[in-house]
């Protein structure tokens, strides 16, 4: 489903005239033209639409998504497995896992999104069965030279980022934060509003990542590194006095308060930063006990904590919320 139709779609949806649309905007017969598929509007008049039909860019994408069945099945599919991963009570049916990942794979270089799913299902899931592989540098080398490529970061590639900071290389997960310091959060407009709930989950990713590895590292990288973290994390805040969530405010407060206690100069520092780890234990419990569903974030920072406190360096393997 391309733009025309996915904009004809939910207009028929809506029970609006052709006239509601593009009134004000193009002229009859030039609108007709673009349902029609016989004409392609700058991306500003098909932005105007959206705004007529009450959606945003991004959720007309994502009705592209849900029109294809190719997609519709990754999806639900991928959910499913995880859903089987993470749950004690069940086991993964390898079956419809191999399924799923031949289904990906089959349709990897159609789009980014199928790309994605193709790379994701691999990095979850290659322990469970020999015809899944798991991303290789190679892997993580094309992605971050896609990535150099582009003048504009998307969604789909911040998703990318996301997914791949755990496999870049230190050098790589300081050049691409600095695609974050000093963020212009006017680029997050109804083309690319996905990044109002990705881009925070990256910033922490980079951010953690990035205290992480700076703890295996001679004092040079190690240095980069944590001033890294800590300008991610002013970025995340910064955004959240903008845009506000409480999940990714704990994601700021996990970072942010390993952060102090592994840079922590002397012994009164180090218990301040002890005991807001504590604090910040018991809070995420409570919101846990108190949440009427699984409370992914609380439950995927409680493992880092308990770490930290344990005066412990961090796992080396990969472990981070599953988005």
């Amino acid at each position: 489903m391309h733009f025309h139709e996915a904009i004809k779609y939910i207009r028929t949806k809506l029970d609006l005239s052709q006239k509601d649309i593009y009134e004000g905007i193009v002229v009859q017969s030039t609108y007709s033209r673009f349902e029609n598929g016989e004409r392609v509007l700058p991306i500003e008049v098909i932005e105007a639409f959206a705004n007529r039909l009450g959606v945003q860019l991004s959720e007309i994408y994502n009705i592209q998504k849900e029109q294809d069945q190719r997609m519709v099945y990754i999806i639900d599919q991928t959910k499913e497995c995880l859903n089987q991963k993470t749950n004690p009570d069940t086991v993964v049916n390898i079956q419809k896992l191999e399924s799923l990942f031949r289904t990906a794979k089959e349709y990897k270089n159609t789009s980014l999104e199928f790309l994605r799913y193709y790379y994701y299902i691999r990095q979850h899931f290659h322990e469970f069965s020999p015809q899944i592989p798991q991303i290789t540098v190679k892997d993580a080398d094309y992605v971050y030279s896609e990535l150099k490529k582009r003048k504009l970061i998307t969604s789909i590639h911040l998703q990318f980022i996301i997914d791949f900071t755990v496999h870049f290389s230190d050098k790589r997960i300081l050049d691409i934060s600095n695609l974050f310091k000093n963020y212009d959060f006017k680029q997050i407009s109804s083309l690319n509003s996905r990044y109002s709930y990705q881009l925070p989950e990256g910033l922490s990713n980079l951010a953690d990542r990035s205290i992480d590895r700076a703890l295996y590292q001679e004092e040079e990288m190690k240095n980069k590194l944590l001033q890294n973290a800590d300008e991610l994390l002013e970025t995340l805040i910064k955004y959240q006095e903008i845009k506000y969530s409480s999940d990714h405010v704990i994601l700021y407060k996990v970072s942010k308060y390993r952060y102090d206690y592994y840079i922590a100069k002397d012994e009164k520092e180090k218990q301040a930063a002890i005991m807001n780890l504590e604090d910040f234990l018991e809070e995420l419990k409570y919101y846990i006990t108190k949440s009427p569903v699984k409370h992914i974030y609380a439950e995927g920072c409680i493992p880092s904590v308990e770490n930290t406190l344990a005066g412990k360096l961090p796992l080396k393997e990969i472990n981070y919320i599953i988005n």
